[in-house]
């Protein structure tokens, strides 16, 4: 370099402070403010500072995504909790249908209603009562207590002559009558079939007929009834079926006249 071109360096160095002891004494002052240059009239220092970040991420997308999680998590509790609500409550909606709660009511009607249901219930249970009675004293009162002693109704002499009818199914017995008869053996044999106890002559005859029916023959040819009761310890009964009429014959004393009545089969169709 030529000494002019030197001289004129050496100024300019000199008039901008970049000296070589200039230059030192400005690194020392840089180095004592943190390493960062003075600030200089004129001279603007620009701080360039990194982005801040939590977890690798930005501020801003943490924030985000930690609200998004609580927003989950608030959403998932609350959905548990109405879940459990709801399953309670049918719980107990069911224990309700199956165990019904008691209601008691308790009414209280008015005093006529209840006089007139009480005249009502005692009118029926009086005529229900009465009616039971009624029918126990007609049901005892209508019972026939059998006769052991006495004499029965025999409408004699009047049933001199007259038929005597007994109708079996569809077969007719026809018998004549004749009070105060009898009918004795023959040949010293019994007329008696059977003696029944008979309580009036038309039974006396039936029972005659019947035992034909029975026996498929006219066995019974006649018959006797006495209305005297004393006869059924006497003589074991007060009709006797007879199988024969060949000693017939009547009595002449009133009293057996009218007390006795024999019947003779006359036909059958």
């Amino acid at each position: 370099m030529l000494p002019e071109q030197e001289r004129a360096y050496n100024e300019s160095l000199n008039h901008t402070g970049y000296e070589h002891g200039a230059y030192n004494q400005s690194q020392a002052q840089f180095k004592g403010n943190g390493g960062y240059a003075p600030e200089q009239p004129g001279m603007e220092v620009i701080e360039k500072k990194g982005k801040r970040t939590i977890c690798g991420l930005a501020t801003t997308t943490f924030a985000l995504l930690v609200a998004l999680i609580l927003v989950i998590l608030a959403a998932g509790i609350g959905g548990g909790v109405g879940g459990t609500m709801a399953v309670n409550n049918a719980k107990n909606s069911a224990k309700s249908v199956q165990n019904p709660a008691t209601v008691t009511i308790t009414a209280t009607p008015t005093t006529c209603p209840i006089a007139a249901s009480a005249t009502v219930g005692s009118t029926t249970s009086s005529k229900s009562a009465a009616a039971t009675s009624t029918s126990a004293s007609t049901s005892t009162s209508s019972a026939i207590v059998v006769p052991t002693t006495g004499v029965t109704f025999l409408d004699c002499p009047k049933l001199n002559g007259q038929s005597t009818i007994v109708t079996l199914k569809s077969t007719t017995y026809t018998y004549a009558t004749t009070c105060g008869q009898d009918f004795a053996g023959v040949d010293g044999k019994s007329p008696d079939i059977m003696a029944v106890i008979s309580y009036s002559l038309h039974d006396c005859a039936q029972a005659c007929a019947s035992f034909n029916r029975n026996s498929g023959a006219t066995i019974c040819k006649a018959a006797t009834f006495d209305s005297r009761l004393s006869n059924i310890n006497v003589n074991l009964g007060t009709c006797w079926l007879k199988n024969t009429t060949g000693a017939a014959f009547v009595a002449t004393d009133t009293e057996t006249v009218a007390g006795r009545a024999g019947v003779i089969l006359q036909s059958v169709s």
